[in-house]
């Protein structure tokens, strides 16, 4: 029987005493996970060995919320960043924090891959999918009280949820599973997470034997394929419950995206922006705030120029997040989505022309698809001395890591790299304003977690600069609106 190491920290002080974890996790995952892989053979295909480990001091971090960067860097100090084997890893690693910066009702998710690596012609990014997950106790504490029943038992269906996920399982709703989605008002009884739902169901049987063959198959095997690829173990796809289709009727929302410059090479940073507005003719709609790739809800759809199709593989897979948005008449949402990368290396790796749209479902029989539009990846100009310098600038992971994450630990190198690449842009330029306005938000969310004000002015006087440059070269889109929001927020 094979196993594995999970390795248990938290980010923050005290959450481990708080959620209990270090009394039930042990037995508790084990029994799961033995039992949830034991269908084909009769004994379980693997055990999982729970290992608590403090966290390096440049991992913890301060304040009540953390970005996926700070999960990311958190995950390869606790179970490093390479194979073990052809089939993936042998140690997984599951996060405690309070809550998530972005999105602070979420209460868990499984990212699938950080950036590393040394520059080369290929993607410099990791290939090690589905090695860690998190559980947010502030934001369970928000919806099931503190020290309750209620909130130890959604602490461990969350740990089991985002743990699945790690071995490439599926949302399944019906019958009863730990991959059932939590509840808005009361927590999944026992029966749905400690024994994989119903036994002579054929989905809990399609889902037991995917995971019984963990051992010998790499779509199952953490560090394996990514998230969602499961051919020819299991069933291919994002999600397959519930099944989205299109259907007739006016939709209650409408969709529309624009890209203020189309034309880029593969490593140049790239934005979709996506606005959503209710129908003509209808009032509010008051729906899910679940307008980003990390959910099965919302589906970012690639085209090449032979016709093939895929999906966008968003490095994060969110989970259960009850936080809801009003859209009205006139106060429609707008969001910008950062393309250039996704879960694996560069979204497109490839030069060509590749149409984008995007798909929403909006209810368990019905999605609704945004315009679509033409992008165009150049090819390389390797006699261009600007393509050579931008490329070896931005192709590094720390600064590819920047432009997609916008993290606090910015150092004063990546800020001289990125300023350098910006200049070869010229003096104006959409592109040169994301790469302004990344350093400048790094550096904000630098200064908000310093302790010491000298250096914490400093860098609120840095960002200004580049925010205010940012402001000045970003054309019309939802990135323009939140360089002047963050500079009147510095000012």
């Amino acid at each position: 029987m094979k196993v594995f190491t999970c390795r248990v920290a938290e980010l923050q002080a005290g959450l481990l005493q708080q959620s209990r974890a270090t009394e039930f996790l042990p037995s508790f995952l084990s029994d799961t996970f033995t039992h949830g892989s034991s269908l084909v053979t009769g004994s379980a295909d693997f055990d999982i060995q729970t290992q608590f480990t403090a966290l390096s001091q440049t991992s913890v971090v301060p304040g009540p919320a953390v970005s996926i960067f700070d999960l990311q860097r958190a995950l390869e100090g606790l179970v490093g960043i390479g194979r073990d084997s052809e089939l993936g890893v042998n140690r997984i690693g599951l996060l405690f924090a309070r809550s998530m910066e972005s999105r602070p009702t979420m209460l868990g998710l499984m990212f699938d891959d950080r950036i590393v690596g040394e520059e080369s012609e290929k993607p410099a990014y990791a290939q090690t999918p589905r090695q860690g997950c998190a559980v947010f106790v502030d934001a369970i504490a928000n919806y099931r009280l503190t020290g309750s029943e209620e909130f130890f038992q959604e602490i461990a269906f969350i740990a089991a949820h985002e743990l699945g996920h790690v071995f490439n399982l599926w949302h399944m709703n019906q019958p009863p599973s730990f991959m059932a989605e939590s509840l808005e008002t009361g927590v999944r009884p026992d029966e749905y997470f400690r024994f994989f739902g119903e036994a002579e169901s054929p989905h809990t049987q399609n889902q037991r034997r995917f995971l019984s063959q963990c051992s010998v198959a790499r779509s199952v095997h953490p560090g394996g394929s990514a998230f969602g690829m499961r051919q020819p173990e299991g069933p291919d796809g994002v999600d397959i419950s519930p099944v989205s289709v299109l259907g007739g009727g006016s939709a209650p929302l409408t969709l529309r995206i624009d890209v203020v410059e189309p034309e880029f090479w593969s490593f140049e940073p790239v934005e979709l922006d996506l606005t959503v507005s209710v129908s003509s003719g209808r009032r509010s709609v008051r729906v899910l705030d679940a307008f980003d790739p990390g959910y099965s809800h919302l589906k970012i759809w690639i085209q090449d120029e032979q016709g093939a199709r895929r999906t966008y593989r968003a490095p994060a897979r969110y989970c259960f997040n009850p936080a809801r948005r009003t859209i009205s008449p006139d106060a429609p949402f707008r969001r910008d989505i950062t393309l250039f990368r996704q879960a694996g290396g560069l979204t497109f790796p490839a030069p060509g022309e590749y149409k984008v749209w995007i798909e929403l479902q909006v209810s368990k029989r019905r999605s609704i698809c945004s315009n679509k539009v033409t992008l165009h990846v150049r090819a390389p100009h390797r006699r261009s001395k600007q393509y050579r310098e931008l490329r070896h600038l931005l192709i590094q992971p720390s600064s590819a890591t920047v432009l997609f994450y916008r993290h606090s630990r910015i150092s004063s190198r990546e800020v001289g790299n990125l300023t350098r690449a910006g200049s070869l842009y010229g003096p104006r330029g959409h592109r040169r304003g994301l790469v302004e306005f990344a350093i400048g938000r790094s550096l904000l969310r630098r200064a908000e977690r310093v302790k010491d004000k000298y250096s914490a002015t400093r860098l609120r006087k840095a960002a200004t600069t580049h925010m205010a440059c940012s402001l000045d070269l970003l054309a019309h889109s939802r990135r323009k609106e939140q360089a002047k929001a963050c500079l009147e927020f510095l000012t």
